[in-house]
């Protein structure tokens, strides 16, 4: 079994924006996060959780035929925050615009029923779609310093990914099984 997810991926360019935002927070007192690594940023569209071969045979067909027909997207990354929850949170994200996120949650239905005309079985996320990229995970949530910053970063999505997930001892490994280039016209 592999455990999968779809997600759309980042130009190096806004990696290296979103590092600078990073580097900046790094040199704060952030003893109690995790920085995620910026090759594992990404835009989560859909977790397919634990898959066999075959799913991901099925996976790979549908995605072969549906992702190239799906409109390149023009993405704004708004601000940083602690996600999922204010109140309780367990992460920093950089945080996309309501616009953008509605954006993702229509490429994300898309595919959803691509997938289930394929027959692929998967735990639908039924909670808000908020686009974001997972920057850090908190290893404390006590006494954490005020988080709100205000960006203003623009991209184009251009790719989507079938990443696989290996759970280590540190970290998430991610290994790109496929990918798709999104309709430039």
């Amino acid at each position: 079994m592999r455990r999968l997810f779809i997600s759309i991926d980042l130009p190096k360019n806004i990696q290296h924006e979103l590092d600078y935002e990073v580097s900046e927070l790094q040199k704060s007192a952030w003893d109690k996060v995790k920085f995620v690594p910026k090759e594992n940023w990404h835009l989560t569209l859909i977790f397919l959780g634990d898959q066999d071969d075959i799913a991901m045979g099925q996976i790979i067909s549908a995605l072969n035929t549906h992702v190239p027909q799906i409109k390149a997207q023009e993405l704004l990354i708004k601000s940083l925050c602690y996600g999922p929850k204010i109140e309780n949170p367990s992460m920093i994200w950089a945080l996309t615009d309501k616009e953008s996120s509605l954006k993702l949650l229509k490429i994300r239905d898309s595919i959803n029923n691509t997938l289930a005309k394929a027959n692929v079985r998967f735990q639908e996320d039924k909670r808000t779609y908020n686009g974001h990229i997972t920057l850090a995970r908190l290893k404390s949530r006590n006494s954490l310093p005020a988080l709100s910053k205000n960006l203003n970063i623009k991209f184009t999505a251009y790719t989507i990914s079938l990443i696989e997930s290996e759970l280590t001892k540190n970290e998430a490994e991610y290994i790109t099984l496929a990918s798709w280039t999104l309709n430039e016209e």
